[in-house]
Order: structure tokens, then C-alpha cells, then sequence
């Protein structure tokens, strides 16, 4: 009888934390653009959707710094982290892990744009090293590899100056951890991400880049408040399939989406504003739809645990009213304007949607305007399935 060997890749369960998501974006597959996010800032560099390097789905973000102290970096949304806690997780693909200088590539910035709390960077040495305003600067020790994929997490909680922590983990292990120990921090207040190459106003040990291009997929924020690692989570675009129960728009222009009916026009990827379908209103007015099943499109998640279901519209009305997204038939207010503008619901469910004409879609009020729908579709946040195969005897178990 053959002695049989087994190989186990550790896959993390979620932790049983009441946690709230803040942010998803599946590395720009939704829309093949940056609207998930904020402001973009550039100079020297260029920050954008990639179609060249995908760690899941088609797409990925390219920070891209041709000059030695440039930058090209995005924001993500205002009060998408706060001092009080959270774990923020992406993978990142480094061109090079030999920098001339310590290239900063993820900063927790203030909602003023006047301090960076805390910054992770790439060493010259190839290593991971995080920095909190006026503290030591600490580096973990395994040294990476070029073109490679590496899931970085980092959790935090400030609780004032004198008194916060850090835990940085690399592929689901702790790398490098900073404490009050380290320093009194010059400020608080965090708010936001940037992602992507950038000079740090604040952190001593960070103070220039170098030519670089890193790229980033599968962005994850949550407001946990004991540093805890989520586990390996991945994030994945499914598109609106069919109609719906209720369809009350109407289509305008020349659809490139797949599926059928008016989905034709609200899954285009890239993003368009020139097909769209509205609806000139004063009544209530649904628009919904069905999205791909779990185990179609970019990613199959049979078997995975979904950690999140987001969805998101992209539309506007010609007056300002309190809308909604109706996401696996559940109702989330939002307020349209008079322009074009991405709206995520997040916590309305983590069940996938069933397919019974309710997955994602938009309801107007009885206000007398015309609200104009033009992309849409569902965000899911998971951690693979664990796969088994046998090779010379050898069970071995990885991921889907």
C-alpha cells in the first residue's frame, strides 16, 4: 500500500467578526476604469486600468513611474478607513524588487490631504516596510520576488497619538508589526487610501521613488478593530445577464454588452455613457436585472466563501432624488444628481443572488425627472474553494 502524502495550503475562514465592509474593487474588472475610486494623482507617472497583468479576471491597476520621484497613484472613497480600525488587503505584482530608493505604494492618508498617517513601502533590499508619522520605521524580513503576486494586508487601530498598532501580513502571515512603542505619532484621522507609487509627505524613512510599475488587484477594506487577517479574499466583477421582473427603462444607443434585453447596455466593460437606458418618470420606476450565475463569468466561485456581495449602479437624474439599488431584492437609498456617479451598497447581503429577476437594479421616486442608467453589476468578495488532485499518489490540495 502506498503511504499517502498530503499538502495542504492553508486557507483562512472568516473570522467570526461583526465587521462591516467599506470598499471592494475586483482590479478595475467592473468597469475597466478607475470609478470605483477618488482622485487619481499623477506626475512623472500614470495610474490606470491594465489588461497586460491580472492576478483574477481580466484587469488589474498599473501605477507606472517612468521618472525617479514620481508618482501615479488613486484615492479610494472619503471615510473608507477610520482611526478606530480596519484591515485593508490587495495583491500586489512588483516589475522589480531591487528600487533605487524605498518606493512607498500604499499611504492612509487624512481627509485633508495634510498628513500621511501611516505608509507601506518596497525596500531597496526587496522587503515589506511600514512607517507611522514620527515613528521607527519597521521591515519585515522575507525578501520578494518580481512578477509575482503577494496578497498585503495590513490592519490597524489608532486610538490616539500615544496609544495605536499595526500588523502588516504577507500571503496571510504576519511580516512586520509597529506599535506606540515605536513613536507618538504626529497626527491622526485616517480616512482614506492611496494606492499606488507616491512620495509620503511625512515618513522619514520614505522619501522618493523610484522607476517602478506595480500593479494591484482584488482591493478589500474592512472596519475590524483587532488587526485579525480576513484570509485569502479575492474579488470578482459578475455582470447583469438578462432582464429582470420589472423593466420600466428603455434602451438608447448601440449596446456592446453580452447578454440579452436591456442588460445589453448596462454590462459594458469599458464603461460607456453614450449607451444607457432611462426612463422620463413621476411614478415610481424599477429597473432590475439578472447577473451571470456564480459559476460563469471572470471567476467560477463554486465552492468559494463569499465574504461580501456588493452591488453598484452608475447613473444620474436630471433633478436630484433619493433613489435606489435593489440588490438581491433587498433596498438601499441613494442620492442622485445630475451627474454621472457610481454608487456601491455594501452589507446588504453575502448571499449570491438567486436569479429570480431581483439581483441588482435602480428605483426611482415619484419625483417628475429622468433618471439615466448606464453600467451596473455586482461586486463578491470570497476566499477560493479548496481543490484536490491526485499526482504519483500524491494527494495534493490547493485552490480554485
Amino acid at each position: 500500500m502506498k503511504k499517502l502524502l498530503v499538502f495542504l495550503i492553508l486557507l483562512n475562514a472568516v473570522p467570526a467578526h461583526a465587521t462591516v465592509v467599506k470598499f471592494l474593487d475586483p482590479g478595475t474588472d467592473s468597469t475597466f476604469g478607475l470609478e470605483m475610486y477618488g482622485v487619481t494623482s499623477t506626475s512623472n507617472g500614470t495610474i490606470a486600468s491594465s489588461s497586460t497583468v491580472a492576478h483574477t479576471g481580466p484587469r488589474s491597476i498599473k501605477s507606472d513611474v517612468t521618472m525617479a520621484g514620481g508618482r501615479g497613484g488613486v484615492r479610494t472613497p472619503a471615510a473608507s478607513i477610520a482611526d478606530a480600525g480596519g484591515v485593508m488587503c490587495e495583491w500586489v505584482y512588483f516589475s522589480s524588487v531591487s528600487p533605487s530608493t524605498n518606493t512607498g505604494f500604499i499611504d492612509a492618508e487624512n481627509s485633508g490631504l495634510t498628513r500621511d498617517i501611516f505608509d507601506i513601502a518596497l525596500t531597496t533590499t526587496g522587503k515589506i516596510m511600514i512607517q507611522f508619522t514620527n515613528s521607527t520605521a519597521k521591515t519585515g524580513n522575507t525578501v520578494l520576488s518580481a512578477t509575482t503576486w503577494y496578497q498585503v494586508c495590513v490592519g490597524w487601530v489608532i486610538t490616539t497619538t500615544s496609544n495605536w498598532s499595526a500588523t502588516v501580513y504577507l500571503n496571510g502571515a504576519s511580516e512586520v508589526t509597529t506599535s506606540n512603542a515605536d513613536g507618538t505619532l504626529g497626527g491622526v484621522g485616517v480616512d482614506h487610501f492611496m494606492l499606488g507609487i507616491f512620495i509620503p509627505g511625512n515618513q522619514s524613512s520614505i522619501t522618493s521613488t523610484s522607476i517602478l510599475t506595480v500593479y494591484f488587484d482584488d482591493v478589500y477594506i474592512d472596519n475590524r478593530t483587532d488587526k485579525s487577517y480576513p484570509g485569502s479574499i479575492s474579488v470578482t466583477a459578475k455582470l447583469p445577464l438578462s432582464n429582470g421582473t420589472t423593466n420600466g427603462f428603455t434602451g438608447t444607443g448601440t449596446p456592446s454588452g453580452t447578454g440579452t434585453g436591456n442588460a445589453r447596455y448596462v454590462n459594458e466593460r469599458a464603461l460607456s455613457a453614450t449607451n444607457f437606458v432611462s426612463a422620463s418618470v413621476s411614478a415610481i420606476t424599477t429597473e432590475e436585472y439578472n447577473i451571470e450565475g456564480a459559476s460563469a463569468g471572470d471567476v467560477n466561485l463554486t465552492g468559494a466563501t463569499l465574504v461580501e456581495v456588493a452591488g453598484w449602479v452608475y447613473a444620474k437624474a436630471a433633478l436630484a432624488e433619493t433613489g435606489s439599488i435593489r440588490l438581491n431584492n433587498v433596498d438601499s437609498n441613494i442620492s442622485l444628481i445630475n451627474a454621472n456617479t457610481m454608487f456601491v451598497v455594501y452589507g446588504a447581503t453575502t448571499t449570491y443572488p438567486a436569479g429570480t429577476g431581483t439581483d441588482i437594479g435602480i428605483i426611482t421616486t415619484n419625483l417628475s425627472t429622468t433618471v439615466t442608467l448606464f453600467e451596473a453589476g455586482v461586486n463578491v468578495a470570497y476566499i477560493p474553494a479548496a481543490v484536490t488532485s491526485v499526482r504519483n499518489g500524491l494527494t495534493l490540495m490547493g485552490v480554485r
